[in-house]
């Protein structure tokens, strides 16, 4: 759920009020005193129902909303609610409500090709060319924009960048961005200061659009609906949009990030891992360290968008790749120079052995031969 399509906190429930200040996020809290408005309404006469009251309440709020909502919807605010009544230490049988949401099912959709992620990005500005690029070698859902700060996205060393998502969640994880990603984040700053924005840690990853004709125009924070929003019509322009898409307008990225690396050659772990998944045991006995940075490394070229780019990435590392195999012949090389000169010792010394040898056999044979005269 994104934060613009949220109202202000005002909340007229001193109960619900007293609820949301114990969360700790910013989003968390306007994306959970939404859902819980948005399906109690008022939140007191919602408390004083019995606890029959309340559970017929949901289920009859859950049917009611089937066509208005998507199952994951539905799940996201029974799920706030669960969280408000668990506060208030309201004990329903909440297996009965989420049992009454229609299951979502596995989606049909497939990945979005290179090909039309490159129609996408070639036509769109700097700002366009940055969502493209992020959420296509991070593989984040469209939501993480919500949480993303200025502060989430760092430039590494090796030229990529380490971005921190859903920070201060449960579900809060580390991957990657691309070195194209981080480029076309340069230039997106560039912008934003050229506009007189006050660049800070906390200050939102991705704004409103800078507008050339109104600099200074108040900084707000573009989030998961706004980036789903300006995708939708982005395809719709290239006439890829409507119901009958073979591709989700922004879940076709997170597959495109899946699909790439695992056909580049990627361990299937490692693309989990960067996707932000629970990995179960493999968690607790695998330690990832600067290895999954390592691979990210190897594979992010798979990960390109922009043409001139990748064929600059692609001829930087076929170069690489060069380099490295001249170094294993060098390598190689050395190791058998240094073979061939301890052979050659060990024959210089077998030949100085046999010299010797054969000078005492000659002294032995000079002493024999004026014994016998």
């Amino acid at each position: 759920m994104a934060t613009e399509s949220i109202r202000p906190l005002a909340l007229s429930s001193v109960a619900l009020s007293e609820f949301v200040a114990t969360l700790s996020n910013r989003n968390t809290r306007q994306v959970y005193a939404f859902a819980i408005r948005d399906v109690l309404g008022d939140v007191d006469s919602f408390l004083a129902l019995d606890p029959a009251g309340k559970e017929s309440f949901l289920l009859r709020w859950a049917a009611a909303n089937r066509e208005r909502l998507s199952s994951s919807s539905l799940r996201l605010r029974v799920a706030a609610v669960k969280a408000f009544c668990d506060s208030r230490n309201v004990q329903l049988n909440w297996r009965r409500v989420v049992k009454s949401i229609p299951p979502g099912g596995r989606t049909k959709k497939r990945a979005v090709s290179l090909e039309e992620l490159r129609t996408l990005f070639e036509t769109s500005d700097v700002r366009g060319k940055f969502i493209i690029s992020l959420m296509a070698s991070s593989g984040i859902r469209v939501g993480a924009w919500d949480w993303l700060s200025m502060r989430d996205l760092v430039p590494r060393p090796s030229g990529i960048g380490e971005l921190t998502v859903y920070r201060g969640e449960p579900e809060e994880y580390t991957t990657f961005v691309s070195s194209e990603c981080i480029k076309l984040f340069g230039a997106y700053l560039k912008e934003r200061k050229r506009d007189g924005e006050k660049l800070g840690p906390e200050g939102p990853l991705l704004r409103n659009p800078v507008n050339p004709r109104a600099p200074g125009r108040r900084v707000a924070r573009s989030g998961g609906t706004s980036v789903k929003t300006w995708l939708y019509r982005r395809w719709g322009r290239h006439g890829l949009g409507g119901g009958s898409r073979e591709f989700k307008s922004s879940h076709g990225f997170r597959r495109f990030f899946k699909t790439r690396l695992e056909w580049a050659g990627m361990k299937t772990l490692f693309v989990e891992k960067l996707m932000g998944h629970a990995l179960g045991l493999a968690d607790s006995y695998t330690d990832f360290g600067p290895e999954l940075e390592r691979e990210y490394l190897k594979f992010q070229h798979a990960l390109c968008i922009d043409r001139a780019l990748q064929a600059e990435e692609e001829a930087e590392r076929k170069v690489e790749e060069s380099r490295a195999a001249l170094q294993r012949q060098v390598d190689e090389l050395k190791e058998a120079y240094m073979l061939s000169r301890v052979r050659q010792d060990r024959l210089e010394a077998k030949v100085e052995e046999a010299l010797a040898k054969v000078t005492r056999a000659k002294r032995l044979l000079a002493g024999n031969l004026e014994e016998a005269e």
